[in-house]
């Protein structure tokens, strides 16, 4: 087994990390690992993130139980995020296991916008030193009340923006090899600048709604219409629908269709060809 009682690193700030356990082969385990005013622009470094995060973030993770079947709690908060041009005031998250299943909450606040949430809830089997995947029932959701589209930003290269207004309520069920979406997620005046094109979309709106059928199967439909900056006369509209978009073992119809009417899709002086 293992025992540790107290490991404490601190840096030259404020910043520390406690751990304590004892780990016996067999019997009742005990561990905590808690993280006080972390700076997140450390994780981004060891992470290679393409661009500087900072804020602060406080962790705390303990486990009890045996070491064949643990039970875990974990909860974090992080604050005063700015990522990629983006500002989150406050980011919640509590994770738990226990019998067989992963349950996960998390809150976000951006800047001056609405609470989003999200929830899931998945089938592992877990011990201490493995994890893995078992096919049984799924949930999760996903709540956003008109919060800015540049909280997707963050996910984009360096130099991409993003800016309009997102609302989403979607739900996922079935399993974890064959899970099915409901819901809705639809985009209100959005604009977004693609570098390597050389434009802006603007007026981005439309949406993806998703629907259940009686057997268990998903269709997703998506509908999105968008000019550019520079020419708000022309419109590249998307249209069309997929099912059983994450069940690689069912057949995956699906039908799109887009339509471009005098829509600027290119505007750049050169072309850079890799041989």
């Amino acid at each position: 087994g293992l025992q540790l009682d107290s490991l404490v690193l601190r840096n030259a700030d404020t910043a520390s990390i406690v751990l304590s356990g004892i780990i016996p082969n067999t019997g009742t385990t005990s561990a905590q690992v808690r993280g006080s005013r972390l700076p997140l622009r450390d994780f981004g470094t060891l992470a290679q993130l393409p661009d500087t995060i900072s804020g602060i973030g406080d962790v705390v993770v303990a486990v009890t139980g045996t070491k064949a079947t643990p039970q875990i709690t974990s909860n974090a908060t992080l604050g005063s995020i700015k990522w990629n041009g983006v500002e989150i005031d406050r980011v919640a998250a509590n994770a738990q296991y226990q019998n067989g299943r992963i349950n996960v909450h998390a809150d976000m606040v951006p800047k001056g916008q609405p609470l989003d949430s999200a929830s899931v809830s998945l089938p592992y089997d877990v011990t201490l030193f493995s994890i893995k995947p078992r096919n049984d029932s799924i949930a999760g959701s996903i709540h956003a009340d008109s919060i800015d589209l540049s909280i997707l930003q963050t996910l984009l290269p360096r130099g991409d923006t993003l800016s309009g207004r997102v609302t989403a309520s979607m739900l996922a069920r079935g399993t974890l090899r064959a899970p099915v979406f409901e819901g809705s997620i639809s985009v209100n005046r959005g604009s977004a600048k693609v570098t390597p094109l050389g434009i802006t979309l603007a007026d981005i709106s439309g949406g993806i709604s998703g629907a259940v059928t009686t057997t268990g199967q998903d269709s997703i439909h998506a509908n999105l219409h968008a000019s550019t900056e520079d020419n708000p006369g022309g419109s590249l509209t998307v249209d069309g629908w997929v099912k059983n978009l994450l069940q690689s073992k069912t057949r995956q119809p699906l039908a799109f269709k887009i339509t471009a009417n005098s829509f600027h899709m290119f505007d750049r002086r050169t072309v850079a060809i890799a041989a």
